[in-house]
This record gives structure tokens, C-alpha cells and sequence, in this order.
């Protein structure tokens, strides 16, 4: 009588594990980000924005710029002392990513206090004016469309004029 009983006990624990498991929520894995130029090679700072599964997502945190501005690493950006104002400049900055991501990838440019001067774009665009630095965001669906993780990261760009 003993024996039936244990087998009913674990034949209910194995039937409810196969039930959790079928219905979870499947593991997500969140790939790197790098950014290269002639000189270094750095990774941005990353922050977890949300979470996406099937139709529910869940927000973790809004950023200002302004608050994360002392911990965001930066590359140098070699300018011409002359290229007009507003004007796209060539840039040596190269974006790598490692890892399976879902959708587009955006960039965002702001300067050092946070205004906005390039909106969402699928393109890197440095550009040029009155400024001695940008900071850049990029954000990154890790995951499939369905189930992401958003992730935006940041790196700031220093001017060096030549």
C-alpha cells in the first residue's frame, strides 16, 4: 500500500514539474555590446529597461540623462576644425553586437545635458556643431519578438578637434 501511494506522490510532482515547465516563460539570453574605434575599445553602460512576454510587458526603470552622465564611458571622435555646423561627420566608431536580438536596433543622440539631437534613428549619426561631446543611446531587444529583453546602453563621444 506504501509503494502505491509513493508512486501516486511522484507521479504528481513529475506531471505538475511538466506542466511549469510548458508553461514558463523561456530563458532570454542577453548578448554584448561593443563599441570600437581607431584608438579603443569600450563597453557601454547597460541598463534593464523591460520585459516582454507573449503580450504582458512589464517596465523596470526610465533613465534621465542627466543622472547617469558620470558613468557612461567614452570614446574620441576625431572632428575637422571646420565642418559646418549640424553637419554628419565621417565617424571611426564601430558597433558591435554578440548575442540573437529581435527587431531593429535604434540609436539616439543627446548632448552632455540631455537634449535630444538626433531622434530614434536605425543609423549611427554623430553629428557636429557647438558641442564638445554627445552621448549616445542605443537600444536592444535581446530575444525574439515575443519574448525580448530591452536593454538601452551608453557611451559618450568626445570631440577632438584637428
Amino acid at each position: 500500500m506504501l509503494k502505491k501511494i509513493l508512486i501516486i506522490v511522484f507521479g504528481a510532482i513529475f506531471i505538475v514539474g511538466c506542466v511549469f515547465i510548458y508553461t514558463g516563460r523561456p530563458d532570454v539570453d542577453i548578448g554584448e555590446v561593443e563599441v570600437e574605434n581607431n584608438e579603443t575599445t569600450i563597453t557601454p553602460k547597460d541598463y534593464h529597461i523591460s520585459t516582454r512576454y507573449k503580450n504582458d510587458v512589464k517596465e523596470h526603470q526610465t533613465l534621465e540623462i542627466s543622472d547617469i552622465s558620470d558613468k557612461i564611458p567614452e570614446v574620441t571622435q576625431k572632428v575637422k576644425r571646420d565642418t559646418p555646423v549640424g553637419e554628419e561627420i565621417v565617424s571611426d566608431i564601430k558597433v558591435s553586437y554578440k548575442g540573437k536580438y529581435a527587431g531593429d536596433i535604434f540609436y539616439t543622440v543627446y548632448d552632455e545635458d540631455g537634449k535630444e539631437i538626433v531622434s530614434k534613428s536605425k543609423v549611427l549619426k554623430i553629428p557636429t556643431g557647438e558641442i564638445e561631446s554627445c552621448i549616445v543611446k542605443i537600444n536592444v531587444f535581446w530575444g525574439k519578438e515575443k519574448n525580448y529583453e530591452e536593454y538601452e546602453y551608453y557611451f559618450k563621444v568626445k570631440y577632438k578637434y584637428v
